[in-house]
């Protein structure tokens, strides 16, 4: 049976759903994600920092973990644009790669932990189901979103994946690795 490029794409965003521990209907420890999660597939990401374009390299290779886990080539999967939701997820996969030798507690997180720890970090937490409606969920994700990718948030970080309390260099100015790394040296002693 022939899939529809939609049907693909559907089944490829409820796998990257599946890897954060978000069931078909949006929920992660009991409580529904659904709309900031598809809010957040509906952004397209953009680098402000051309080395940050290196994150869009992590997302094709999401995409092509996905494709080797269904054993079948997909035509057009890596020519559609990185969305905000896949790039939060490899950056995930970066930080859990970085902490993976490390003997603190949360070096045993697993993917989906330090996704939501990176979506705490923005301040989406927040915006469940229940309150998205409520609190013009569209609207202030959008904003959230708007200034990391922009990076107008603090010099320290916060309003961006890495905030840190005692930053060397404006946070704004270093692309996304050099955040994580500076994050992850604050936070656990990273070699």
């Amino acid at each position: 049976m022939v899939k529809t490029f939609e049907e693909i794409e559907q089944a490829y965003f409820i796998w990257l759903c599946s890897s954060i521990g978000v069931d078909s209907q949006g929920k992660e420890h009991n409580i529904s994600y659904w709309l900031l999660i598809k809010e957040l597939y509906n952004i397209e990401f953009y680098a402000v920092l051309e080395k940050d374009m290196n994150r869009s390299d992590d997302v094709i290779r999401l995409r092509e973990r996905y494709v080797e886990s269904i054993h079948h080539e997909i035509t057009g999967m890596y020519e559609h644009s990185v969305s905000v939701f896949e790039l939060i997820l490899a950056v995930a996969h970066r930080v859990k790669d970085a902490m993976d030798d490390l003997s603190h507690p949360l070096t045993e997180a697993d993917v989906g932990q330090w996704f939501w720890h990176l979506i705490r970090n923005l301040e989406l937490w927040r915006f469940n189901d229940i309150n998205f409606e409520d609190q013009n969920g569209s609207k202030l994700v959008s904003n959230i979103v708007y200034n990391f990718l922009s990076r107008t948030y603090n010099s320290d970080g916060q309003g961006g994946l890495f905030p840190i309390i005692h930053p060397e260099k404006d946070q704004t100015k270093l692309e996304i690795w050099y955040q994580m790394m500076a994050y992850l040296l604050e936070n656990w002693y990273v070699e």
